[in-house]
């Protein structure tokens, strides 16, 4: 992958966030809100902590 091209694009995305940071902050939360399901995460995390848990 190009190098540059990446630090442009990550240069470019911090200035949309520092122009507008409580309209990005929505839009992160609406994405969260649209694809994460805090039930299916607590879920995965339980089952890791049991594995982990039980492996010693």
């Amino acid at each position: 992958f190009d190098l540059n091209d990446l630090a442009q694009k990550i240069t470019d995305v911090s200035n949309e966030v520092f122009d507008d940071r409580e309209g990005v902050a929505i839009k992160c939360r609406n994405l969260a809100e649209k694809y994460f399901d805090i039930n299916l995460e607590a879920q995965q995390i339980v089952k890791v902590l049991r594995d982990v848990v039980s492996s010693q």
